[in-house]
């Protein structure tokens, strides 16, 4: 799969809201694990960004542990319904549409980012005014949190982009903005099978049959896929 523009995003989220529209593969209706696991260990402080906030779940739990939060997406339709679920749980978020390469008007706002699958959208030059832009929009000992595809593949299923990031890549774009890079490992993230199969199917340049043995087994709705866990702090 290439890395989606912002076109993608917007269709997929408008049309997502209609009698038999597709699913948002990445629609939990909850916090991701991660997101959780980071606010009970005490990894988050101060003001909180979510960029790529999506449906704005991650945004939504923050607020409800007491974190004056911000969810950033650049596609309208989810911003839109991030805010009906925002209200429908009780917690004020501050949501916006903004493209992450740019964040004018956010300058010195942001002690936590929290990005959840926005760093691998962007090519090599897209990453670098992605983490500069973040560099401005935070304080100083900013922390940064990033999920993303790896490089490789898990089951003998590539991770979904053409553009898999490897680690020496991302330490390189970071360290160059200004970002210190304190951990990156690598991990799994377990995504929908059958969303995930779909989406890659057409694109998948290995052994066909090895999409074919995972979608015929039925006793794990899941499938793993290769991820990066990434703290970097801002100087």
């Amino acid at each position: 799969m290439t890395a989606p523009t912002q076109n993608t995003f917007e269709d997929l989220y408008r049309e997502s809201v209609k009698d038999g529209g597709p699913i948002v593969p990445w629609d939990s209706k909850d916090a991701k694990p991660r997101i959780k696991e980071l606010a009970l260990l005490g990894a988050v402080r101060g003001d909180v960004l979510d960029i790529g906030c999506g449906l704005g779940d991650n945004a939504i739990y923050l607020a409800q542990q007491g974190f004056n939060v911000t969810g950033l997406d650049f596609a309208p339709s989810a911003i839109e319904q991030a805010k009906g679920r925002a209200a429908a749980a009780g917690v004020t978020i501050d949501f916006h549409v903004a493209d992450a390469t740019e964040l004018d008007g956010w300058e010195s706002r942001f002690d936590t980012v929290i990005d959840s699958g926005v760093y691998h959208c962007f090519d090599n030059e897209g990453n670098a005014k992605y983490a500069s832009a973040l560099h401005r929009s935070t304080r100083p000992g900013a922390r940064w949190y990033i999920w993303c595809f790896a490089h490789g593949g898990v089951h003998g299923v590539p991770t979904p982009f053409q553009n898999a990031l490897r680690a020496e890549q991302i330490e390189q774009t970071l360290t160059a903005n200004g970002w210190t890079v304190l951990q990156l490992n690598p991990t799994t993230m377990a995504a929908p099978k059958a969303e995930f199969l779909n989406a890659i199917r057409g694109t998948y340049r290995g052994d066909p049959k090895v999409l074919d043995r995972l979608e015929q087994d039925v006793d794990d709705p899941l499938l793993y896929v290769p991820v990066y866990t990434v703290i970097a702090e801002r100087a």
